[in-house]
C-alpha cells in the first residue's frame, strides 16, 4: 500500500506535493497523539535549551544570514 502511495506522490506536480504536505501536517495536528520518538526528540531539545538558553540565535540573526545585511 505504502509503494502505491508513494508511485501515486510521484504523480503529482510540486505544488501538489507541497500541498499534500501541508494537508497531512493539518491532520496530524488534529490528533492528540505522537510517536514515542518524537516526544523523546522534543523533550531532548527542550532540555537543552533550558540548560542553555543563551546557546541559540535571536530571530534578527537567523533572519540577517538568511537575507544577508
Amino acid at each position: 500500500m505504502i509503494e502505491a502511495l508513494k508511485e501515486q506522490i510521484r504523480q503529482l506536480s510540486v505544488d501538489e506535493q507541497w500541498e499534500l504536505i501541508s494537508e497531512v501536517s493539518d491532520e496530524l495536528l488534529l490528533r492528540d497523539e505522537m510517536p514515542e520518538w518524537h516526544r523523546e526528540e522534543l523533550d531532548r531539545r527542550i532540555a537543552k535549551y533550558e540548560s542553555t538558553p543563551l546557546e541559540g540565535s535571536s530571530w534578527e540573526e537567523v533572519n540577517r544570514r538568511i537575507t544577508g545585511p
